[in-house]
């Protein structure tokens, strides 16, 4: 009985241009086995998968089970030795592996490596010359980017504003969109109206989005900005700017490149230069410009909408007198927030006075604070069983199938597949939805692994000070998980009393 294992590989790169498709190597492997009489034969294929890195899931598989697995095989079959490996550390790994289970390496070609010191040394030097040509072939990628960059060409990319040139390699303006950028500008620069505002503003419009996803087609003031700060509308886009490297199968390293390793390509101008040098102005006026810290919000960060379980915001209103405006601040839910700006997204919440929320939510806590006895009756009818581990699992279910799409495009990336910006374009996208995935599984993770506080330290440290001032009310009101607030009356008028629902969860 002679068993034998087939393993066939395929990177993007290899697939596109020298023809070694999964098809083409399991159809000379198979004929290799039937050559050597195999009467069992077990195959593995790593579809899509770099060989620098050992891990591919059919090649750990197939470690796995030569380790394991009570058959004892006789001989691995690959079209050629740089689909075990291209890292040299890689395949002597592998190798050890298979010269502990006297398994020998048969390739399509006619090559035979047995398990003998002579043979695992031509193997290993023909891994150290297989990296060397993966080397040499990402260098000649580089070198062929840089040239192109410094002939004034750049890659095929879809960019707002403009549409690519496949001729001359380079973009022309989208007068439509273009005419959007115009006004972007003018409204920020010129009217001073905010990036919120202006996306309020575009949305009113529906003007389509230069991103649209798959279920939301918004413009969202982070949209706004990035376009702001774009200067390729005023004619130079910056290329060459950051660089990929990628430290194994799952993980991708995104550094910037210093400034002068930059090539600046010039593009038709959209906007005058002055102008987006005053944009950068007012941006990074807004951006030193420190926030009012005179407030000590007592509950920033914790109040949570009843009705939609989305986060409620502190925002600022002014409300005008005779003589003097006043700011008034406000709780309003984040998707009320986002409907303004034109989400779809519905909530009947309505706004709450910051000082009245505060006042009851501290009324309540002396209620519940009162006596060990009133605090340890409310934790009992307030804490349930945990519900959102099953939104956790689907969350990082989610996650994974968004990371597996960044190594995708990654490899494709590396390997010469897909231009920088492209890949850049659509990397940027999917770290978006990752980082809205990752803050919510940072939430249900923080909540799922804390240990509930007991009766005696909770009630110790909302008594430990008496008559505390905002600072020291704010530490204290620290024991509070979260506070679901909605509103239930319908008056209007800045001194009107309204009639709150709250939820106040302890840790």
């Amino acid at each position: 009985m002679y068993n034998v294992i087939i393993y066939a590989r395929v990177s993007t790169l290899i697939q596109a241009e020298q023809g070694y498709s999964i098809d083409a190597q399991l159809e000379d492997c198979r004929k290799k086995a039937q050559e050597l009489g195999a009467t069992n034969i077990e195959e593995y294929i790593d579809r899509g998968k770099s060989g620098k890195f050992l891990e591919r899931p059919e090649l750990q598989k197939m470690l796995y089970n030569i380790k394991h697995s009570e058959t004892n095989y006789d001989a691995l079959i690959i079209y050629k030795l740089d689909r075990l490996s291209r890292d040299s550390m890689g395949l002597a790994y592998i190798i050890k592996i298979l010269q502990q289970n006297n398994i020998k390496i048969i390739s399509t070609d006619g090559a035979h490596y047995g398990t003998n010191p002579q043979d695992i040394l031509i193997m290993q030097m023909m891994g150290s010359i297989s990296e060397f040509e993966n080397a040499l072939r990402k260098e000649r990628s580089i070198r062929g980017k840089i040239e192109k960059r410094r002939q004034g060409k750049i890659d095929k990319v879809k960019k707002y504003g403009f549409i690519y040139n496949n001729k001359k390699k380079n973009f022309d303006i989208n007068k439509e969109e273009a005419e959007i950028i115009k006004k972007i500008f003018n409204w920020f620069t010129e009217e001073r109206i905010g990036a919120f505002k202006i996306a309020k503003r575009i949305n009113k419009l529906k003007i389509p989005t230069p991103l649209p996803s798959k279920n939301i087609h918004i413009w969202h003031e982070n949209t706004i900005r990035g376009i702001l700060r774009d200067e390729s509308y005023a004619g130079t886009m910056h290329t060459m700017k950051y660089k990929f490297e990628k430290i194994s199968i799952k993980k991708i390293k995104k550094t910037i490149r210093p400034k002068s390793e930059w090539i600046d390509v010039s593009v038709p101008a959209i906007v005058e230069k002055i102008t987006w040098e005053k944009a950068q102005e007012i941006l990074n006026d807004n951006k030193n410009n420190k926030r009012n810290t005179k407030n000590i919000w007592l509950l920033q960060g914790l109040v949570l909408c009843n009705i939609c379980k989305k986060p409620m915001y502190i925002k600022q209103t002014i409300t005008k007198s005779k003589n003097t405006n006043n700011k008034v601040f406000y709780f309003r839910c984040r998707t009320k927030i986002y409907n303004h700006a034109g989400l779809p997204e519905k909530c009947d919440a309505r706004s709450v006075q910051v000082n009245v929320v505060e006042d009851l939510v501290w009324n309540t806590l002396l209620k519940i604070f009162y006596s060990k006895e009133t605090l340890e009756k409310y934790l009992k009818r307030n804490r349930k069983e945990n519900t959102e581990n099953i939104l956790l699992e689907e969350l990082i279910t989610k996650r994974q199938t968004l990371l597996n799409k960044k190594n995708t495009i990654t490899d494709w990336f590396l390997d010469g597949k897909l231009e920088e910006d492209i890949a850049t374009e659509k990397l940027n996208k999917l770290n978006m939805e990752l980082d809205t995935l990752n803050l919510r599984i940072k939430m249900l993770k923080k909540n799922a692994t804390k240990q509930p506080a007991t009766i005696e330290s909770l009630y110790n440290k909302f008594h430990e000070v008496n008559n505390p001032d905002r600072e020291k009310k704010k530490e204290i009101i620290q024991s509070v998980d979260k506070i679901y607030l909605e509103r239930l009356d319908d008056t209007n008028g800045k001194y009107c009393v309204p009639k709150l629902k709250l939820n106040i969860i302890l840790y």
